[in-house]
């Protein structure tokens, strides 16, 4: 179980759960919360095209589709819990209107300007819900750090930095 896991299973705001990952690439993490939390539906959101984090290339098209053929496989047994959006996470956020979701994990593109746009899911959440994520601390360059830290003023809000994981430092952040 990563921390974020750990956190909101602790905390869990209902069971079973509603969530969604920004960022998924083959699944491993996406396998991960559906093993180790009561989850009803998990949305998988990812564009699945090639992108740049910081002037490094990041998986060329073909490496895209080698990413989301693991992602099929390796969710085929919770297919019946998983929806896999093929989109941005700011086109995928659109499809809903209403707070609906347990939980959000944020680990799509890091720079400062995406993680701002993935924070909006926040908008989703049911009171008590959870919205986090990895990279936090110095990862990337400090975008992510930046982008938790000026969303938790802004919102007033604790910032709940957890234990490393997976090489990276996740968060949490809880709705009241």
């Amino acid at each position: 179980m990563t921390p974020f896991s750990a956190f909101v299973d602790a905390r869990r705001p209902a069971n079973p759960l509603i969530g969604v990952e920004i960022g998924v690439r083959d699944g491993v993490n996406a396998i991960e919360l559906l093993g180790s939390l009561p989850i009803q539906k998990l949305y998988l959101v990812d564009s699945f095209k090639p992108y740049d984090d910081y002037g490094a290339k990041y998986f060329t098209a073909k490496e895209q589709r080698g990413e989301y053929a693991k992602l099929i496989k390796n969710v085929n047994d919770y297919s019946h819990k998983t929806i896999i959006i093929k989109e941005t996470s700011v086109w995928a956020r659109q499809l809903f209107t209403e707070p609906f979701l347990h939980f959000v994990y944020i680990d799509g593109n890091h720079d400062y300007k995406n993680v701002k746009r993935d924070l909006k899911w926040w908008d989703l959440l049911v009171p008590d819900g959870i919205i986090g994520g990895h990279d936090y601390g110095g990862c990337w360059g400090n975008s992510v750090e930046r982008a938790v830290n000026e969303f938790v003023a802004k919102k007033g809000v604790e910032l709940n930095v957890l234990n490393s994981s997976r090489g990276g430092i996740e968060w949490a952040i809880i709705k009241k």
